[in-house]
């Protein structure tokens, strides 16, 4: 998803926040944006960080130059996805074996429900983490007009 593309889906209170972010450091609203997600993409738990890190840096150049495409194609980053797919594969593999292959499909079911409980529940971890920050920054921001 493109800069552009985040900025239209934020609500006006994010949007308002990134906006006295970008005025009180100088900088782009753009700008703060990319440094917001480049910040989520470089937690030291997510191995595939510098990956996604270029990404997000190739498409704000293509973002900024004149001759930049309307719209970048999702596919070209499946070599990517298929890579670390890969490498998680592997890595089962390498602790597990190759169990998964000969399991029962009901077993494997089981195992994506499970998967898909998690992410739900990673899913509101962020969340959670976000409306701190977004309820942190009305307070400080809140403070500053105070003053």
């Amino acid at each position: 998803m493109t800069t552009d593309a985040y900025l239209l889906r934020l609500t006006p209170a994010d949007r308002a926040a990134l906006e006295a972010i970008s005025r009180n450091e100088g900088r782009p609203i753009r700008d703060v944006l990319r440094a917001m997600i480049r910040q989520l993409a470089d937690k030291p738990d997510r191995p595939y960080a510098p990956e996604r890190t270029a990404e997000l840096d190739r498409r704000a150049t293509l973002e900024e130059r004149n001759d930049a495409p309307e719209a970048l194609d999702p596919l070209d980053q499946w070599p990517a996805f298929a890579r670390q797919v890969r490498a998680r594969l592997r890595a089962g593999r390498a602790t597990y074996g190759d169990r998964s292959f000969s399991r029962e499909p009901d077993a494997l079911l089981v195992e994506l429900q499970q998967e898909a409980l998690d992410l739900a529940g990673w899913g509101f971890v962020l969340f959670a983490r976000i409306e701190r920050a977004r309820e942190a920054l009305a307070t400080v921001e809140s403070r500053g007009d105070d003053e």
